[in-house]
């Protein structure tokens, strides 16, 4: 994996466990990790998904194809949680996030 990815796959994990009553999900064996031969290279997905107050899921997907390195991250609301209160975690997260990267990659 790439430099990059993995500085900012541990940033997103670090912050992800900050967050209020975080746990795992549980993945399937055969989506938490995959592996496959295409015709653009060797494809490896590696996908890990939690859940804590106000978000239902939290997915973290690191892949390469060939040498192409993925980072797919993707935060799902919980549609019965106070959204102003959502709306205000994410956007301290996502400053964070900002503020960190620019650190880490300096």
């Amino acid at each position: 994996m790439g430099l990059i990815i993995d500085d900012l796959a541990e940033i997103i994990r670090k912050h992800q466990k900050t967050l209020p009553c975080v746990e795992p999900l549980d993945v399937d064996d055969k989506f938490e990790k995959v592996y496959k031969e295409t015709e653009d290279g060797k494809l490896n997905i590696h996908n890990e998904m939690y859940s804590c107050t106000g978000l239902r899921k939290v997915h973290l997907e690191i892949a390469t194809l060939g040498p192409l390195d993925i980072l797919h991250c993707i935060w799902y609301p919980d549609p019965e949680f106070n959204c102003q209160s959502l709306v205000q975690i994410l956007l301290l997260i996502t400053i964070m996030l900002v503020l960190l990267s620019r650190i880490s990659l300096q």
